[in-house]
């Protein structure tokens, strides 16, 4: 008893005793009792009560209507529908108002940029954080497992554990930060450099947005690695600058396209205007200054300046 199909229609509760049944060896006195809804019933009437007992007289049945037995919500369906209509409705307010999501770019977005190399440590494992719960999110768009609230709601997170578990597990070790902070911009600068291929020709397979950005991943990590300080400034410069632009994009959307639209894109259904350019301009001029201002300005973080030595 308790559903009739998907509709909940009362509830039954079965109580167990400690005591054996005298008839029956091996076997507990036990309980039970029907409740059934009916919402017309407000009082128990002790004549409409039914009771009955199996045949070893182990166990008593009680079994009667009221509006006790009446859920809530009237189905299982209803119960549902409602925790995913309640999430749906906050992330589509996020989606509806990517201007919340631009703010955190816009402010982080320049921090990083000018003080990559002062600040390096806690810039990475924000940076590896946040691109861990950005790369999640975009697959799980593109791949449709964000299509209902509670696929949503598993998405962010395991997106936020897998980014926080990744921030500090890099924090650790300087060579796994360096490797990481030149796959994180040379992601960034692949994503980057398919957009231009879209705009520019109008290609855009989703295999190529992958080759491109991990081939340049890639490269990044290990001329990271290798290259040292010179790398640091360029890839937070570049990581920084590209956060702010897109911070715009956000403000004025529907003008350049997101990570999840490059993933998803079928054959030439992205739309490129006139401010796409306008965006890439941005991007330019934000990298070049950034990376000027560290050159001129930074003070590297000792982790840094003890792994490269002031010659870098």
């Amino acid at each position: 008893m308790g559903t009739d199909g998907e509709t909940v229609n009362g509830v039954t509760i079965v109580q167990e005793g400690d005591a054996d049944c005298p008839t029956k060896a091996g076997t507990k006195l036990s309980f039970t009792t029907e409740l059934t809804c009916d919402a017309t019933i407000t009082t128990v009437d002790p004549a409409v009560i039914v009771a009955s007992s199996d045949a070893d007289k182990c166990h008593y049945t009680v079994a009667f209507a009221h509006e006790a037995g009446c859920p809530i919500a009237k189905s299982i369906t209803d119960i549902t529908d409602a925790i995913s209509t309640a999430t749906d409705d906050s992330l589509g307010w996020l989606y509806e108002n990517e201007w919340a999501i631009g703010i955190i770019y816009v402010v982080f977005g320049p921090l990083i940029a000018l003080f990559g190399a002062s600040w390096f440590p806690y810039i990475v494992a924000s940076l590896v954080a946040i691109f861990t719960i950005g790369v999640v999110c975009g697959l799980s768009l593109a791949f449709g497992w964000m299509a209902t609230g509670l696929g949503t709601g598993l998405t962010i997170g395991v997106a936020f554990i897998l980014g926080i578990l990744g921030g500090c597990f890099v924090r650790r070790n300087i060579k796994v930060m360096l490797g990481l902070l030149g796959m994180i911009a040379g992601f960034f600068s692949g994503s980057l450099i398919f957009a231009l291929i879209a705009a520019s020709s109008g290609w855009n397979a989703v295999w190529g947005f992958w080759v491109i950005s991990v081939v340049m991943a890639i490269i990044g990590c290990v001329a990271a690695v290798y290259v040292g300080m010179p790398l640091v400034m360029t890839s937070t410069s570049l990581v920084g600058s590209y956060l702010f632009m897109r911070s715009w994009t956000l403000f004025f959307p529907g003008n350049y396209p997101s990570e999840a639209e490059l993933i998803d894109s079928k054959g030439g259904d992205l739309e490129i205007d006139a401010f796409f350019w306008v965006f890439i301009s941005i991007f330019v001029v934000s990298f070049i200054g950034s990376l000027a201002f560290q050159c001129k300005y930074a003070t590297p973080h000792k982790e840094l300046d003890d792994e490269y030595g002031s010659s870098h």
